[in-house]
C-alpha cells in the first residue's frame, strides 16, 4: 500500500478510531491502522505484531477486530455496494460479447475459511469436508472486479442467505 492511499484511508477513519486519554496516552488512530493492516495483509500472529509494535497480545486482538469494523462499516457502500439496474445490465451485455454467456451477471466462487471451532456452536460451523470454517463466497464481474462478498457460516443456507440479504437479482431485471 503506497504512503497516499494509507493517508487517505488513515483521514476517512481517524474519527472514529480515537481514544480519549483517560489514564495513560492511548495508542493513536494511525498506529491502530498500522496494526490491523500489518495483520489483515501479512497473517502475521498477534506474537509476531506484539514484537514489532511492542503492544500486548490482547491489545493487538482489540485493536484488530475495531479497526475492521470500523473500516467494513464506513467503507462497505463506497467499496462494496449492490450495483444498480443500469450495472446489471451492462455487466450482463459484457458478458455475452466477451465470454459470450447471454444473460449472465456475474460469477459465483466461494471457499471454506478454517477456523478453531467457537464455543457453544455445536455442529453449526462443521462443513462436508470434516473440518470447522466459515465460507467466503464472491462474485464477480468478466474482469473479475469483485462485485460483493460475504461471510456465511452455515453452509446449507449459504445461497438462500445470501440472496437473502443483497437481494440478489432483484436489481437485475430480464434482458430480452
Amino acid at each position: 500500500m503506497s504512503t497516499t492511499t494509507f493517508d487517505e484511508l488513515n483521514v476517512k477513519l481517524e474519527f472514529k478510531l480515537i481514544h480519549k486519554n483517560v489514564v495513560r496516552l492511548s495508542i493513536s488512530a494511525t498506529e491502530r491502522l498500522c496494526v490491523a493492516l500489518r495483520y489483515l495483509a501479512s497473517g502475521n500472529t498477534f506474537t509476531d505484531l506484539r514484537y514489532t509494535y511492542r503492544l500486548g497480545i490482547s491489545t493487538i486482538s482489540t485493536v484488530v477486530e475495531e479497526v475492521s469494523i470500523v473500516i467494513w462499516t464506513l467503507l462497505k457502500d463506497e467499496c462494496m455496494g449492490i450495483p444498480s439496474t443500469k450495472k446489471w445490465e451492462n455487466i450482463s451485455m459484457e458478458f455475452e460479447e466477451l465470454a459470450n454467456f447471454p444473460n449472465c451477471i456475474g460469477a459465483v466462487d466461494g471457499k471454506h475459511i478454517r477456523i478453531i471451532k467457537p464455543t457453544k456452536s455445536g455442529s453449526l460451523f462443521f462443513n462436508y469436508k470434516h473440518f470447522f470454517s466459515v465460507l467466503l463466497l464472491a462474485v464477480c464481474d468478466r474482469i473479475i472486479a469483485l462485485l460483493m462478498s460475504m461471510l456465511e457460516h452455515m453452509e446449507s443456507f449459504l445461497i438462500q442467505q445470501y440472496s437473502k440479504k443483497v437481494r440478489f437479482g432483484k436489481n437485475f431485471k430480464r434482458i430480452h
